[in-house]
């Protein structure tokens, strides 16, 4: 409900919303490119953990160190790893499917 928009995991909430803004506009500008790609999404990651880590330290009163070890180290590993993995996915599957898409 309201309560979870509004709380202390409410700013990731809206940090995803920010990440897909964030990827989708420069994924539009750095094309099929795997480093530019891991870039990218290095960027959408950094942008949902900086709003959501600033939500997050407003709602708990908590400082920037102690947020970071809350909310982002134990996270990290895992999100690199997606990011990389779609990074490469993309940088793969795309020229594919626009291949297919010119095709038709």
């Amino acid at each position: 409900g309201v309560g979870v928009l509004v709380g202390p995991r409410g700013g990731y909430i809206a940090g995803y919303l920010l990440c897909a803004v964030v990827v989708a506009a420069l994924r539009k500008v750095w094309r099929n490119s795997l480093w530019k790609l891991l870039l990218v999404m290095a960027l959408g990651v950094l942008s949902c953990y900086a709003l959501g880590t600033l939500w997050f330290m407003n709602v708990r009163g908590m400082a920037l160190a102690e947020s970071l070890s809350m909310c982002v180290l134990p996270f990290l590993p895992g999100d690199a790893a997606k990011a990389a993995a779609a990074a490469l996915l993309t940088s793969r599957l795309l020229p594919l499917a626009e291949k297919e898409l010119t095709r038709r």
